[in-house]
C-alpha cells in the first residue's frame, strides 16, 4: 500500500470533502469518501489504488474507507471506530434514555501529591464558587428526621408498604443540594475527561437464563450446563443435579437427591390435593419419597418436578461462601421465588450445577426449579481491562484522595437554593415508574464487534465472553416535559380499602376509571379534583407501592455553591475546572429522575486563590476575600488539555476532538439534544428482540 496524507476542506455547502497527498507531492480526490468532519485533516494514511482508483485507506490501521461500500461507514473514520459498526438495517439498534461513554484504552498517570504539612508556593489553593441554574424539574429526597425515621422502620416492617417522604432535601428546612451529590457527579466527570482508572463498580456476578433466549450464544451457553437434546432417543438430557439445601450454623450444605424427573401438572396437583394442601405457583410440597416442585406461571406449561429423597449414606458438600454471597446479592430475581436460604433451616429442595470460574475454583450455582437461573461464570469486573484496573496514581485519585494513601484535597460544600423557597418548589408529583433494562442486558452494558452484529441478535456477545464493558453510563437530557404519570393501577381489594379508609364512594372515582379488569382498577390521574388527586397522593406507598411522589425543583432556580480545594497543581486544577465550565449548550445531570428527563443543570464556576506570601507578609492581605482569578479559568483548562494530550500522544488541538470525548459532547449537548422520542424506554417486545445500542454520536 501507499503512504499519504489526508486533506479534508469544507466545501460551500458546508460539506467536507478529502483529497490525498502522495509521499512524490501529487495528489488526488477520493470521491465516495465524504468525512464527517476535519478531524482527519493531516493524518497519514495508508493507501491501496487499482487500476488508479483509490479503493481502500487506512488510518492507524484502521479501515475508514473502502469503494466496496456504498457510503463511507462514519463510525470508522476514528481511532476505536470498529466499535458499533452500522449493518445495513437499523432495526438493530435500541433507544434508551441512557447511553455510554467508551472507556479508555490507557490511563493517564500523574506525580504523587505533595505533603499536607504545608501550603506549596507552585501549587494552587482557594475556592471555586458555583452557580447552578437548573434547566429542567430537579429533584433530591430529603432526609428523614428522628421520628420520619422510627415511623418508616414502623411501617416496613410491620406492614408490606412503603414510608416516603417526598419532599426536596432541606436538612433544617433550607433547601439545598448536598456537597456529596455534587462530588460524585464531578468525581465521574474528572475519571473520563482526564482518561482515569475505571475505579468505580460493582463487581457482581450476574445470572442468567437462556431457554428460549433469541441470542443463540445465550442459548448455547445455557444448554451447554444445563440440558441438551438426544437426537437418537428425542428426549432431553439434563445435565444438572437435585438436591436439599440445609444450613447448619453459618454454612450451607446440599445432600445430593437419588433422582429427579420431570411429572405432568395433573399428576403433580392430583399429588398436592391429596396431601390436603392447594396447588400453587412457586412452591414445594413434601410427598411420599420426595418433593414436588412447581415452577412459575408459564403459558402452556405441561409439567412440574419431582426430586427423589436423597439415600440415607449420601454425603453433603458445602457450598463456598461466595456462591452464598452471590446469590444473596442477585437483585434481579423475582419476589415470587422463593428464597432458598431463608428456607435451608430445615431443608428445602434445590438444583444445582456445579463448575470451575476463572481462576479455576470450585463453584456452584443452585436454584429453586429445574431451570433455574445460572450465575455467569465471569463477573463485571472481568470485563474490565487490567489496563484501568492497576494501581497507579491517576488525575482523579491525586484530587480526591482514596480510602488509605492520599486524602482529598477537594471539599464540596452544600449548594443553597438563592431567593424564595415558596417561589422554587413545583406542587408534588407521582413520576412515571423508573424502571428499565439493567446490567444483566448485555445488549447494551457491553461493547457489541462486528462479529456479534452479523445476524442480529444470534451472535451478541454476554457475560461470559470476553468483550469488556461499554463504559460509563449518562443519561441524555430531555426538554423537562411528559414525565408525570398519567394513570394508575389499583389491585381491586385494594382500592376498595382506600375508598373505606376515606369514606367516599366508588362512583366518586367512576368518571376517572379509565379500565376494570383482571380485579385490576386503572385511574386517569390527568384531570382528578384536588380531593381525589390527595386521596391518590396519600395512597402512594401503601395501596400502591410501584409509584412514589417528589416534590421538584422548578427550571430556572438558582443554587449556591463553593468548592474549597488545596495545594492543586496547575493540571489537577484545571481538570476541575475543565469538569465544571463546559462548552456552551452542554450542561450537566444531578439528582433523581435522569431518566425522565430531570436534573439538567447549568453550572457557572468563579475561581478565586490565594496568594500565600501575601498573606503571611501582610496581615489584612485576604481580609476582604481571595483574589477573583476567574478570568484564568480558561488558561488552566488548557494546562490540563495539553498535558492529557501529551500523555495520550494526540495530535488535537483540543480534548473534545477526541472520539470519547466527542461521545460525551454529544450526551451533554443540552442545547441540541435528540428528540424525547428517540431517547426513551422501549416496549417490552422491542426489548425482548435484545436490539443493541449505538454510539452517542449515531444518535441523531
Amino acid at each position: 500500500m501507499e503512504k499519504a496524507k489526508l486533506q479534508i476542506t469544507k466545501t460551500k455547502k458546508g460539506e467536507f470533502e478529502a483529497r490525498l497527498i502522495f509521499q512524490n507531492n501529487k495528489s488526488m480526490p477520493v470521491s465516495g469518501f465524504r468525512p464527517k468532519d476535519n478531524t482527519l485533516d493531516g493524518k497519514e494514511v495508508e493507501v491501496q489504488r487499482e487500476n488508479g482508483q483509490v479503493v481502500k485507506i487506512l488510518c492507524e490501521g484502521k479501515e475508514i474507507y473502502t469503494k466496496r461500500s456504498s457510503s463511507p461507514q462514519r463510525d470508522l473514520q476514528t481511532r476505536h471506530s470498529q466499535r458499533n459498526p452500522r449493518p445495513a438495517s437499523n432495526d438493530i439498534y435500541a433507544r434508551a434514555p441512557y447511553n455510554f461513554i467508551p472507556l479508555n484504552h490507557k490511563v493517564v498517570h500523574v506525580d504523587n501529591p505533595p505533603d499536607f504539612d504545608r501550603y506549596h508556593t507552585d501549587r494552587f489553593t482557594g475556592y471555586i464558587d458555583l452557580e447552578i441554574k437548573t434547566l429542567t424539574p430537579f429533584y433530591i429526597r430529603d432526609t428523614l428526621t428522628e421520628d420520619e425515621y422510627k415511623e418508616k422502620i414502623r411501617i416496613e416492617k410491620e406492614k408490606d408498604q412503603q414510608y416516603i417522604n417526598p419532599d426536596f432535601f432541606s436538612p433544617g428546612g433550607l433547601l439545598r443540594i448536598p456537597g456529596s451529590s455534587l462530588r460524585g457527579m464531578i468525581r465521574t466527570m474528572v475519571e473520563i475527561i482526564s482518561y482515569g482508572k475505571f475505579g468505580f463498580f460493582e463487581d457482581a456476578r450476574l445470572y442468567y437464563r437462556g431457554l428460549a433466549d433469541k441470542c443463540k450464544n445465550l442459548r448455547q451457553e445455557y444448554q451447554r450446563k444445563m440440558s441438551s437434546f438426544d437426537k437418537n432417543s428425542k428426549k432431553t438430557q439434563y445435565k444438572m443435579s437435585a438436591g436439599i439445601l440445609t444450613k447448619k450454623g453459618f454454612d450451607y450444605f446440599i445432600t445430593p437427591a437419588k433422582g429427579f424427573r420431570q411429572i405432568l401438572k395433573s399428576e403433580a396437583r392430583q399429588m398436592i390435593e391429596q396431601t390436603g394442601k392447594r396447588y400453587e405457583d412457586f412452591k414445594f410440597y413434601k410427598v411420599n419419597n420426595g418433593y414436588i416442585v412447581v415452577s412459575g406461571p408459564m403459558e402452556n406449561k405441561k409439567r412440574d418436578w419431582f426430586i427423589e429423597y436423597p439415600d440415607k449414606d449420601a454425603k453433603a458438600f458445602k457450598i463456598p461462601e461466595i456462591d452464598i454471597q452471590n446469590y444473596k446479592d442477585d437483585k434481579n430475581r423475582s419476589d415470587k421465588v422463593p428464597d432458598l436460604l431463608k428456607l435451608a433451616k430445615d431443608g428445602v429442595p434445590c438444583f444445582y450445577v456445579r463448575y470451575k470460574d476463572t481462576k479455576g475454583e470450585d463453584r456452584i450455582s443452585f436454584g429453586h426449579t429445574g431451570m433455574f437461573r445460572l450465575a455467569y461464570e465471569k463477573t463485571i469486573g472481568d470485563h474490565v481491562p487490567a489496563e484501568l484496573k492497576k494501581a497507579v496514581l491517576d488525575i482523579p485519585e491525586a484530587i480526591f484522595g482514596n480510602e488509605k494513601t492520599y486524602a482529598s484535597r477537594v471539599f464540596f460544600e452544600d449548594a443553597y437554593l438563592e431567593g424564595n423557597p415558596e417561589d422554587a418548589i413545583m406542587p408534588s408529583v407521582i413520576p412515571q415508574i423508573l424502571s428499565g433494562p439493567k446490567p444483566t442486558s448485555f445488549q447494551h452494558y457491553l461493547e457489541q464487534r462486528p462479529e456479534n452484529l452479523k445476524d442480529h441478535p444470534k451472535n451478541l456477545a454476554h457475560y461470559n465472553s470476553a468483550n469488556p464493558i461499554r463504559g460509563y453510563k449518562l443519561y441524555w437530557h430531555r426538554d423537562g416535559n411528559g414525565w408525570e404519570e398519567v394513570e394508575i393501577s389499583y389491585d381491586e381489594k385494594e382500592f376498595n380499602e382506600l375508598l373505606k379508609k376515606h369514606l367516599i364512594r366508588k362512583e366518586d372515582f367512576q368518571p376517572y376509571i379509565l379500565e376494570e379488569k383482571n380485579k385490576k382498577i386503572k385511574i386517569n390521574l390527568t384531570n382528578l379534583p384536588d380531593n381525589l388527586r390527595n386521596i391518590i397522593y396519600q395512597s402512594i406507598g401503601i395501596y400502591e407501592t410501584q409509584h412514589t411522589i417528589l416534590t421538584p425543583i422548578k427550571p430556572g432556580s438558582i443554587f449556591q455553591g463553593r468548592i474549597r480545594f488545596e495545594n492543586l497543581s496547575r493540571v489537577e486544577l484545571g481538570a476541575l475546572l475543565f469538569a465544571l465550565s463546559l462548552p456552551d449548550g452542554l450542561a450537566h445531570k444531578l439528582g433523581m429522575g435522569k431518566p425522565l428527563g430531570l436534573g439538567s443543570v447549568e453550572i457557572k464556576p468563579r475561581l478565586y486563590l490565594s496568594n500565600r506570601q501575601n498573606r503571611y507578609q501582610d496581615l489584612f492581605s485576604e481580609w476582604n476575600g481571595l483574589d477573583d482569578k476567574t478570568s484564568e479559568i480558561e488558561g488552566f483548562k488548557k494546562a490540563f488539555e495539553e498535558y492529557v494530550l501529551e500523555k495520550l500522544q494526540e495530535n488535537r488541538s483540543s480534548l473534545w476532538e477526541t472520539d470519547r470525548l466527542r461521545q460525551l459532547k454529544k450526551m451533554l449537548d443540552f442545547a441540541h439534544r435528540p428528540a424525547n422520542k428517540k431517547t426513551e424506554y422501549m416496549e417490552l417486545g422491542e426489548f425482548r428482540q435484545r436490539k443493541v445500542l449505538n454510539k452517542p454520536e449515531e444518535i441523531l
